[in-house]
């Protein structure tokens, strides 16, 4: 492209723009920032880091007089309890350091007040904590006892005679009580996590659940009776890993003709890593 048709392409522009644009265009006075001119909906997020949505709150309408709850008195609370005051804690704890950090921009000598206020509160929460470790030693020296007793088996045959003898499993009762039990006696949470510790303990819980499983729905699943029994810790884990209802059951069969279609066995000394491979796949899917 030479000089002459890059001056007729510039000239031509410039003369079709100022042909676009209107000669009669009024500009507006800018509109100057304001608060009033900002919205925030009544369910924003952000609220919850405000006292009844008031930007500050007065040195006097902290409550001073107060005092942290005790190890003692947290002790008698449920755990239920305990997650909500825990939550109520760390809810004024982001309001008190909100306040705070504003009042400590200016050198305000009452910034003070709000700190120690916040540190009443996590004396709290700290000590909520100490309870929650409590209880959760006790609970695992309970279950290493347990397993270490002979009332173990006969624990473990009671319950499966009495969800074998029952006659609907498939109610909310009942899934409670096999989560409560693959928990308490195995260790297996009801929702898998990164942190799941998958160890022999687990590796017996999916057996015990799986064997459950079948001798529970061998007769009103068909398919689950043409099967014989099962062969390996995959079949159990398909088991184990359904809910406990006839639909689960019959998509676990599902998953265990294909492992029998491709001839998958697995040896006993490979079980647990097979089932920690099983476990970090399904984390992986659920991710």
């Amino acid at each position: 492209m030479n000089r002459s048709t890059v001056a007729r392409f510039s000239t031509t522009s410039m003369a079709a723009a100022r042909n676009r644009l209107p000669t009669n265009i009024k500009l507006r006075r800018p509109i100057p920032p304001t608060i009033d001119n900002i919205t925030v909906p009544e369910n924003h997020p952000l609220w919850q880091f405000f006292d009844n949505k008031n930007f500050l709150r007065k040195p006097q309408e902290i409550q001073t007089t107060g005092r942290p709850w005790t190890i003692q008195e947290l002790r008698r609370k449920k755990f239920d309890d305990l997650h909500k005051l825990w939550y109520v804690c760390l809810k004024e704890r982001n309001v008190l350091g909100r306040e705070h950090r504003l009042l400590e921009s200016v050198d305000s000598q009452s910034a003070i007040i709000y700190e120690e206020q916040s540190e009443q509160i996590r004396t709290t929460m700290w000590r909520i904590k100490h309870v929650l470790r409590e209880r959760q030693l006790a609970e695992t020296k309970s279950r290493e006892k347990l397993l270490k007793s002979s009332e173990l088996q006969d624990y473990l045959q009671d319950f499966k005679q009495e969800y074998l003898d029952s006659q609907d499993v498939e109610t909310q009762e009942w899934y409670d009580k096999l989560e409560r039990l693959q928990y308490a006696i195995f260790g297996i949470p009801n929702y898998l996590s990164a942190d799941t510790v998958v160890d022999e303990h687990f590796l017996e819980g999916v057996k015990f659940i799986g064997e459950l499983k079948f001798a529970k729905f061998s007769e009103s699943v068909p398919e689950l009776q043409d099967l014989g029994k099962l062969s390996s810790i995959v079949e159990n884990y398909a088991l184990f890993e359904e809910t406990s209802n006839k639909e689960g059951v019959a998509l676990a069969v599902k998953r265990i003709e294909e492992y029998r279609a491709n001839d998958i066995q697995i040896p006993q000394e490979k079980e647990l890593e097979v089932i920690q491979e099983l476990v970090r796949d399904r984390l992986e899917v659920a991710e």
